[in-house]
């Protein structure tokens, strides 16, 4: 005939961003490598798809010329709008339309193509309707935009759509679950190997400190005489809290407190405690009881 109007694309298909490869599971990875209807590719404004759409399809039509291509904002607009009610969330949309010319045995055909890319950072998708007539689009162009607005997704479709995506989501869950029980495996072999590394190093560490000890031991008495020694030159005591920190105060208190985070010191006589530094101005959470050791 003279007009062919058409509406969609069988073959056209969904596309994942290669930038947000990293982050879909293998199930993705594996619907968009094996199947044909699923691409990675960089999001393409929707003047860029729709006319290499043209270009494809058409370009080798017997006397084919491009005429240009041009946006159509107040349609990506109300794509957009449709977008956000429906899914909301960070999405786009662009629409564009592209015309042509091609020669047929019957004359000259003037070609019309619309469409629009949307969707998202992760996955976008593209819609796209067309029209060729040996008499003027401008005819025509109505009538297209009323047969793409028209179609209605049919139970039958639905149920099958809802099939499919029914057994990737079992699929992901498997997948998902066999992550969690790859990951349960692989830490119940890090704690065990973990706890005979540190059963091991115990072993190491306590012959050490067996050893070390009486080293120690040896020293304190060499080093007490050493350390009282000096103390009695300096006119200090040497104190130790419970966390065994040591400090040097200075003589002439029976108790003394200890700021270990700026090594100040206070103390008075036996009956010196925490309300006393409460009396102070000093709050006694900051401060530990010591023992004078020398």
């Amino acid at each position: 005939g003279n007009t062919v109007l058409f509406s969609g694309d069988p073959y056209s298909p969904a596309y994942w961003s290669p930038n947000h490869a990293a982050n879909q599971n293998d199930i993705v990875h594996g619907w968009v490598n094996q199947s044909s209807l699923s691409e990675w590719s960089d999001y393409q404004h929707a003047t860029v798809w729709v006319e290499n759409w043209v270009l494809n399809k058409f370009g080798s039509l017997d006397g084919f010329v491009l005429l240009g291509t041009v946006e159509q904002p107040e349609q990506a607009a109300g794509m957009l709008q449709s977008l956000q009610q429906q899914i909301g969330g960070d999405v786009f949309a662009t629409s564009a339309r592209t015309t042509f010319l091609y020669e047929t045995d019957g004359g000259t055909m003037t070609g019309l193509v619309t469409g629009e890319t949307f969707g998202n950072s992760q996955t976008w998708s593209t819609l796209v309707r067309g029209l060729s007539t040996l008499g003027s689009i401008d005819d025509y162009e109505p009538m297209l935009m009323a047969l793409s607005n028209s179609q209605r997704i049919t139970p039958e479709w639905q149920s099958t759509q809802n099939e499919f995506w029914q057994g990737m989501q079992a699929q992901s869950e498997a997948f998902t679950q066999q992550l969690i029980d790859n990951h349960n495996a692989n830490m119940a072999w890090i704690r065990n190997s973990s706890a005979a590394h540190q059963a091991k190093m115990q072993g190491i560490w306590a012959a050490n400190d067996a050893s070390m000890n009486n080293y120690y031991q040896r020293m304190e008495a060499m080093d007490s005489n050493q350390r009282s020694f000096l103390n009695f030159i300096q006119g200090e005591n040497t104190v130790r809290n419970d966390a065994g920190q040591v400090f040097q105060v200075a003589q002439g208190a029976d108790v003394y407190y200890v700021n270990p985070g700026t090594g100040a010191t206070v103390g008075g006589n036996v009956n010196f405690s925490e309300q006393d530094l409460i009396a102070m101005g000093l709050n006694p959470s900051d401060w530990t009881l010591t023992e004078v050791i020398r």
